[in-house]
């Protein structure tokens, strides 16, 4: 009869280890580890064993004293890299992949696994030539491709990581990680939709995990379909409470801050030392205008953080807002140094507080630029053909809005016989009068506000837009990837935006000669469509209300009375020592601001008494209607205008009520408003070179009663015949404007630059 054959007990161990019956395993390995204490397999395997079990420590002792009776164990020094890395202790598991390297070069899974490591300390370059090692040695790893997909991503090389990713899911279609990093790399291209669908794909597979969940919200985010997203962050958020990635992404989701504001304090408190969520958290603050939990929130991510996108700016434009500048030039200059170093540091809008020139507009908004991903384009290239010119007016500002104010006489203008008007509304608040008059003036009014992106293109196609002019910009209410998908051959910034936006897709940028003159052409990369006069629209029609009397709104019944009622962040240091020594060499003056929340005001007052001045002579306006509003700035004696940032609107209102306004001529657009409304009034000379001169005919005026006195009168005859308020002249100018952009689309010819003659 034949003998059975004896088993080694170190195979029938690694049998038991290899069907997942790690404690039978770890029985066999601990008794040959009793009989001979230096068997190297055992102390391996018993190391192993343990740390798939949990007890990484414990089985740290066996796989180092295995390394320790034989250095040169290729496959320990392996294990202990893995094990090693399991436990984020990074740099000792990339030294035990060298060991392991350094004994067998061609050893796969330690490559594999060294370039593992580079990439969890984000060394992609260093982990992708890893991956390419393996892949020369044998190309047939499914998983290796995915992860030279993931370092390829890792370094900004998205269309060739989509490649890798593609080779994986092909050799390993059952595999649902692949899919979901195939995911992840067509999220980064902008390709939402086709990242659903492998998501879907993954969790079809079985990965049924929070982290794919959270990424299936991501796509669902990217697709403007919110309901669907915010059911994925909650499943997320179900299956891991804990993780305060889930709950920042749920507020993201959330309908309306106030309801955002739950899901981004959870994520607080889950993670305080997150600066990303104590920046949604901040943004959030912001828009429910709770500004002084905004700027905590902002401070604690710059401390965690300080270059972590738009943090720093968003600090400096709340402490403007609050007139609290106790460090304002340290951090303006932390916020000027990372805008010279191409930082995405400040909104766009906001920067315009503190710019010192076009060259800083075309930085921040480039920084911007850059984050946003491009996306394909639904205009095909074919012109339409149309007797009168399709114009789109794209808007979340029709209703009570400096935008719809200036707008509205040019909307009521527009030649019906040349062009046909179309409003893309995209404000979803109440009506109101000014709303209820704009419906009435368009052609056609399509209120979009509630609609995705991809239902506005289509709508704006099916409309067959010719020219799209986009009246937001980069403020508040924007849809810029209507735009982005080139809903028109035409697509112009207008108005609300005085910089560049530093997108490809906008074509042109209405302009003068004042705000955009051509040695600032390099800093726009629009094409400047220059109006004769000035590029700014006014409606002729605008009702004043009868003027109160200066008592009635605590101003003095003698004395100049310095009007600045500008946005309280449009005040600096700087300025407000120029008002400051108005007040103290005009006997009697005051300087009438407009009403802010009470921190700014008493900050304006504690400004002013520390630089000698009685804060009673800052006398504070209370909001009213715009036509009491422009009543009120009547009774003033002359309007001091800000810098960096003019007086845009206002400039206008003060000057249509006949108020002389005195201006600083800035370094850009935003800077040089005020100087191109008083040209086209026809009183150039109240546009100074700098602060000091601005300063100087400032006092020279309020000294100087006839002369100014004649200059009110010079004001008053001017308004009635000069360009800033003849707003069928200026339609006309628009007009021309928009056929010469029309006729060069028509006949295949690009964008170029381009004044309306006079």
């Amino acid at each position: 009869m034949a003998q059975r054959a004896k088993i080694d007990p170190i195979h029938e161990g690694l049998d038991h280890h290899r069907a997942g019956r790690l404690s039978a395993a770890e029985k066999i390995y601990r008794a040959i580890l009793r009989r001979q204490p230096r068997h190297l397999d055992a102390l391996h395997l018993l190391g192993l064993s343990l740390h798939e079990r949990g007890l990484t420590e414990d089985g740290l002792v066996y796989v180092q004293r295995a390394i320790h009776l034989q250095p040169r164990f290729a496959l320990a020094l392996r294990t202990l890299g893995d094990m090693l890395r399991c436990h984020d202790r990074l740099l000792e598991a990339l030294f035990a992949y060298d060991r392991a390297l350094q004994v067998r070069p061609d050893f796969v899974e330690a490559l594999a696994n060294r370039g593992n490591t580079l990439f969890a300390l984000r060394r992609y370059d260093e982990a992708l030539a890893d991956y390419e090692r393996v892949l020369a040695l044998n190309d047939k790893i499914a998983s290796v491709w995915s992860d030279h997909g993931n370092a390829l991503m890792g370094m900004g090389r998205l269309d060739e990581s989509l490649v890798s990713q593609d080779r994986a899911v092909a050799m390993a279609p059952g595999i649902a990680k692949f899919w979901s990093n195939r995911g992840t790399v067509l999220r980064a291209l902008a390709r939402p939709d086709e990242a659903l669908v492998c998501y879907d794909r993954a969790m079809e597979l079985g990965d049924q995990a929070a982290a794919l969940l959270a990424k299936r919200g991501n796509a669902l985010h990217a697709l403007e379909r919110v309901d669907e997203a915010a059911a994925a962050f909650d499943a997320a958020i179900a299956l891991e409470p804990d993780c305060s990635e889930h709950w920042s992404s749920r507020g993201l989701v959330a309908d309306g801050a106030a309801k955002a504001l739950g899901f981004h304090e959870r994520a607080r408190e889950l993670a305080p030392g997150d600066p990303a969520i104590q920046t949604n958290l901040g943004n959030t603050l912001l828009e429910l205008e709770r500004y002084d939990e905004a700027e905590a929130a902002f401070e604690r991510a710059t401390a965690i953080a300080p270059g972590r996108n738009y943090v720093l700016g968003n600090l400096l434009a709340l402490r403007l807002r609050h007139a609290d500048w106790h460090d304002h030039a340290s951090l303006l200059g932390r916020v000027q140094a990372a805008t010279d170093a191409g930082g995405a540091v400040s909104l766009p809008f906001n920067s315009l507080y503190w710019s010192r020139g076009a060259q800083d507009d075309r930085l921040v908004a480039g920084a911007v630029a850059r984050t946003l991903p491009p996306l394909p384009a639904v205009w095909r290239g074919r012109p339409y053909r149309h007797s009168r010119i399709r114009l789109a007016y794209v808007s979340s500002d029709f209703r009570n809005h400096v935008t719809a104010q200036l707008m509205q006489g040019v909307i009521a203008s527009h030649d019906r016989d040349r062009f046909e008007t179309l409003a893309i509304d995209l404000w979803a608040g109440p009506e109101d009068s000014k709303r209820a008059a704009l419906k009435g003036l368009f052609g056609t009014f399509l209120p979009l506000a509630s609609a995705d992106t991809a239902t506005i293109t289509q709508t704006m196609i099916d409309h067959e837009v010719d020219i799209a002019v986009d009246l937001n910009g980069h403020t508040k209410g924007n849809r810029i990837n209507i735009f982005a998908h080139r809903s028109a051959p035409v697509q112009v910034s207008y108005l609300a935006n005085p910089m560049t936006m530093a997108l490809p897709y906008m074509d042109y940028i209405l302009a003068d000669r004042h705000v955009l003159p051509v040695e600032d052409e390099p800093f726009f990369t629009e094409n400047a469509a220059r109006l004769p006069f000035s590029y700014q629209p006014n409606d002729d029609q605008r009702p004043i209300a009868q003027p109160p009397t200066r008592a009635s709104c605590g101003l003095p019944a003698n004395g100049i009375v310095f009007c600045a009622m500008h946005a309280v962040m449009k005040i600096n240091p700087a300025l407000f020592d120029c008002w400051m020594r108005l007040l103290a060499s005009v006997p009697g003056s005051v300087l009438w601001l407009l009403k802010t929340a009470s921190r700014a005001t008493d900050n304006l007052r504690r400004e002013a008494f520390a630089r000698g001045i009685d804060p009673a002579r800052l006398v504070f306006a209370d909001p009213v209607i715009p036509e009491q509003y422009l009543a009120r700035l009547s009774i003033a004696d002359l309007f001091l205008d800000a810098v960096p940032f003019n007086a845009h609107t206002t400039a206008s209102d003060a000057l249509w009520v006949g108020l002389p306004l005195i201006t600083c001529t800035g370094g850009n657009f935003a800077g040089r408003v005020a100087t191109s409304v008083l040209h086209a009034i026809g009183l150039p000379e109240l546009a100074t070179p700098d602060l000091a001169a601005y300063e100087t005919l400032a006092r020279e005026l309020a000294l100087d009663a006839d002369r100014l006195r004649t200059l009110r009168l010079a004001l008053w005859l001017n308004r009635g015949k000069a360009p800033l308020f003849d707003t069928v002249r200026h339609t006309r100018y628009l007009e021309r404007a928009y056929t010469t952009m029309w006729e060069r689309a028509e006949a295949g010819m690009p964008p170029e630059s381009f004044d309306v003659p006079a």
